[in-house]
C-alpha cells in the first residue's frame, strides 16, 4: 500500500450508520459525484459490503484493461451505491489526502496516499519527503508552521518518464 498515516485516521471517521467511507481524488463536498481513491478506506463488515466486494472482484475479473480503483468507480457510476443500499461517506482530501489531491496542510492532514505516481521508487521518495516534513513539523515548538509542503516531483517526472517510454515503445513497433 502506498499510504502513510500522519495521525489516527480512525479518529476522523464515523463509527456508526455508515458501510463505507472511502477516499477521493475529486471531492465536491457533497455525498455522489466524488471520484474515489481506493488508497484508503474503512468498510464495516455486513451482507452489503460483502456484496459490494463480490461485485467489484467478479467486475475486476473481467476487467484486465482497468485497474481496480477505475472498475469500482465504474460500479458506482452505474448505481453499485444505490442497488446494495451502501451508506457511503466520501472523505475529505483535506484530511485523506493524495498528490494529485488536497491535504497539503501538516496541522489538518491525516493520511497521504501516493497517487498520480507510476514507480515505486518515486512513490518511496515522495512519500519520504513528506515523511521528513511531518517530523520537522511535529518538532516546532510554536503553533504556526513554517514548514512547506513538498512538491511530489519524483511522482511528477515519473509520469513523464513512463509516458516517453509508452510513446517510444508503440512508435518502435509501427
Amino acid at each position: 500500500m502506498d499510504v502513510i498515516w500522519l495521525r489516527n485516521p480512525f479518529e476522523r471517521l464515523i463509527h456508526q450508520g455508515v458501510d463505507l467511507q472511502i477516499s477521493c481524488d475529486h471531492y465536491n463536498g457533497r455525498p455522489t459525484g466524488n471520484y474515489i481513491n481506493t488508497g484508503f478506506y474503512f468498510v464495516v463488515s455486513n451482507k452489503k459490503t460483502k456484496s459490494m466486494f463480490d461485485k467489484w472482484y467478479a467486475a475486476r475479473n473481467d476487467s484486465f484493461r482497468f485497474d481496480d480503483q477505475v472498475v469500482l468507480q465504474r460500479l458506482i457510476e452505474k448505481g453499485l451505491i444505490q442497488q446494495l443500499d451502501l451508506r457511503v461517506r466520501f472523505l475529505n482530501p483535506l484530511y485523506f489526502g493524495g498528490f494529485c489531491t488536497g491535504g497539503r496542510n501538516y496541522g489538518k492532514v491525516v493520511t497521504m496516499h501516493s497517487s498520480c505516481c507510476q514507480t515505486i521508487k518515486a512513490k518511496i521518495r515522495d512519500l519520504r519527503a513528506i515523511l521528513d516534513g511531518w517530523i520537522k513539523f511535529k518538532g516546532q515548538s510554536n503553533a504556526t508552521s513554517t514548514v512547506q509542503w513538498p512538491n511530489h516531483n519524483n511522482c511528477i517526472r515519473s509520469y513523464s518518464y513512463n509516458q516517453a517510454l509508452i510513446t517510444s515503445n508503440h512508435t518502435s513497433s509501427l
